[in-house]
């Protein structure tokens, strides 16, 4: 079921095969990009922003025009940042948006399909993992919106990329690539900010694993490379992480100027005061921070109306949360472990917005509508579910076929971008950037599943690796009870 990486041919710059590849991503990305454009401008296109991504359009609107009042910002502005300077090219235009939105999706698949190439040495799981990249429905379905997701996502698969690059190859190209993005990341979702306190300790564990990593010349060219001298691999990532504070540093001194503190957003202290307070649920932590306050208990509004009409609401918010947690700590872990859970909840962002802006647009709420909105459903979770299952079946049946150090790079980076959320709230809605890094691990899944050796050996090699691989088994029973769960409070808790 495995190929030991000791087969793996090397790489020449010269490799037809190599040619091909590249070439092959580029198509790959068009088709991805095509794809994108036709769900987001011809299909969609005719419905607004609605929900953050409407925030952000309007925020990057008045950015652009210049209207926009001297306070902190409340959303972290990075795609209010790139909204705008797309504006003073085209214009303010939501169809704008929608294909920058696209062309990050389309970049991302390249990505990628890199990493996937990276994890393995193979150019098949490369090429496999762009087709998958290129075809998940979450990410194509969202496109026509703007919201943060897609530039957080296309910004942590960089990171993932040119951090590693950056450790073997420690030019001033790789330095630049890895800072801006990570800055650049950060200032779209500050979750990011755990892999600038922690991701030096994972370049540092690559550093001391360099046996279990490739060594092939950059590009196939040139000297095998040797590991770089400690001084000269920290100084990289010192560069790096000076490189993404000064992305970071305006930002903050503006919004310390305008009476929001050193910070990239002034949000984050209702975030936790949501997800920890006497009427935050066990389970669906964010529960309150998805409905408008007269549609809560009369306890939780008269609760919350009362934090917020505080002199320093964001100092109260933090200090309420904070006292119910020493009040409450037991409780406080076992919403931290339903957190982590529901983390990975299966992806319903996409169709509940087509729901509420065809609700917006006045459409009646007919078997028409909710045919329509339950499609979308089903392939929007469907297929994280697909892509889930196969990088389960990647990750563990597919061990032997894995670069160590890449390996644990990619789920660690997912590790840290996921902690943040076990402080706060968390709903499936959250892990969409971190799919980019799990996606090689589907494309392993795909080859350890199809040979192209027809139908009933596929199907022969699924029940071997879902029935028989007994931590595969383990895990996907694990996936499936988590969906299961994630589903019974969606429905508990629906309108």
């Amino acid at each position: 079921m495995s190929t030991s990486l000791s087969t793996a041919q090397p790489l020449t710059r010269a490799s037809s095969a190599e040619v091909r590849f590249w070439l092959d991503l580029l198509t790959i990305g068009g088709f991805g990009l095509a794809l994108r454009l036709l769900v987001a401008v011809v299909w969609l296109g005719s419905l607004p922003m609605h929900g953050d991504a409407a925030d952000y359009f309007s925020e990057a609107v008045a950015l652009h025009q210049g209207t926009r009042q001297a306070v902190a910002y409340y959303w972290p502005p990075g795609t209010t940042y790139l909204l705008a300077a797309l504006f003073k090219v085209t214009g303010p235009s939501e169809t704008a948006a929608r294909v920058l939105m696209a062309v990050l999706g389309s970049l991302q698949i390249l990505v990628i399909g890199w990493l996937g190439r990276e994890l393995t040495g193979h150019l098949r799981t490369g090429r496999v993992a762009a087709w998958i990249a290129a075809f998940y429905p979450p990410a194509v379905l969202f496109t026509w919106q703007c919201g943060s997701q897609h530039l957080s996502a296309f910004c942590l698969a960089m990171v993932a990329l040119y951090g590693l690059r950056t450790w073997r190859f420690p030019s001033f190209k790789n330095v630049m690539l890895l800072g801006l993005t990570l800055g650049l990341g950060c200032l779209a979702r500050p979750s990011m900010l755990s892999i600038v306190a922690a991701g030096p300790l994972l370049a540092a564990w690559l550093w001391f694993m360099w046996s279990s990593v490739p060594h092939e010349p950059e590009y196939g060219t040139g000297p095998v490379p040797q590991r770089p001298k400690l001084w000269v691999a920290a100084g990289a990532w010192v560069a790096a992480l000076t490189v993404a504070a000064l992305c970071l540093a305006p930002t903050a001194l503006y919004n310390a100027r305008n009476g929001g503190g050193w910070t990239l957003s002034t949000n984050n202290e209702r975030n936790f005061f949501i997800g920890n307070n006497p009427h935050t649920p066990w389970y669906k932590t964010g529960h309150m921070a998805q409905r408008a306050l007269s549609d809560l208990s009369p306890d939780a509004q008269a609760y919350l109306k009362a934090a917020y009409a505080a002199p320093n609401r964001r100092a109260q918010m933090s200090h309420l949360a904070w006292e119910h947690i020493r009040q409450e700590p037991a409780l406080f872990v076992l919403r931290t472990v339903n957190r982590a859970r529901a983390f990975w909840g299966f992806d319903y962002i996409a169709s509940r917005t087509y729901q509420d802006s065809l609700k917006s647009a006045g459409e009646p709420s007919g078997l028409s509508t909710k045919a329509k909105v339950g499609g979308m459903l089903l392939l929007e979770a469907g297929g994280y579910l697909a892509v889930m299952l196969l990088a389960t079946a990647g990750l563990l049946a597919g061990w032997s076929q894995q670069r160590t150090a890449i390996r644990w790079w990619l789920l660690g980076l997912t590790t840290l971008y996921a902690a943040p959320y076990g402080l706060a709230f968390a709903a499936g809605t959250y892990h969409f950037p971190v799919i980019g890094l799990l996606i090689p691990f589907a494309a392993i899944g795909w080859t350890v599943l199809d040979n192209g050796d027809g139908p009933q050996a596929f199907l022969a090699r699924v029940r071997q690796t879902f029935w028989q691989h007994r931590a595969t088994f383990c895990a996907t029973c694990l996936l499936l009870v988590v969906q299961a769960e994630y589903l019974y409070f969606a429905v508990r808790y629906a309108d």
